[in-house]
């Protein structure tokens, strides 16, 4: 984001853009970047295929599927829709930062498996519960409120448009 969104800001609420509302509106950015992409022939092209007639003149079927770079953490949690390395960091489930010192052992598999994170419909209402009291009550981000509906598993208030696909390849 450039100087003309902190500007943009003050002129919209007559105060500076806090660091955690900047934060915020990169991740809806990112979001967005990412809904434009998945428009709906993209969605039903990746559903269902593309049928191509190649150069031998036979119409074949392609199947689309993204192969992207995302290994680094800072870009796993921005797509997945999290509060950068907390309580609750890892983006396939909800173990706690605490049990790190478990991590590879039996029961730490087990726990990834019992508490894996989804996208389920009760994620997306507390985002959206979240969402209204910032926009439509004006409650800051940082606010009590919000961490009490998105706390216990690290979320933030942005809408993830990757879920466009979640019925498909993205249920890892």
């Amino acid at each position: 984001l450039d100087d003309t969104v902190q500007e943009f800001y003050m002129q919209t609420f007559g105060k500076s853009a806090t660091s955690e509302m900047l934060t915020h509106l990169r991740r809806e950015l990112a979001q967005a970047v990412w809904l434009h992409l998945l428009d709906d022939d993209f969605v039903s092209a990746y559903t269902h295929g593309l049928v191509l007639k190649l150069a031998d003149g036979v119409d074949r079927l392609g199947i689309l599927r993204f192969l992207t770079y995302s290994a680094d953490y800072v870009e796993k949690v921005l797509m997945s829709g999290l509060k950068y390395l907390s309580h609750c960091p890892c983006p396939r489930c909800l173990v706690l930062k605490i049990n790190f010192p478990l991590l590879g052992s039996k029961r730490d598999m087990q726990d990834r498996v019992k508490s894996r994170r989804v996208d389920d419909d009760a994620r997306q209402q507390a985002v959206d519960r979240a969402r209204r009291l910032i926009f439509e009550k004006g409650v800051s981000i940082g606010n009590k409120r919000i961490s009490d509906i998105l706390g216990a598993q690290s979320l933030v208030p942005t809408r993830v448009c990757l879920r466009l696909l979640r019925v498909h390849a993205f249920k890892s």
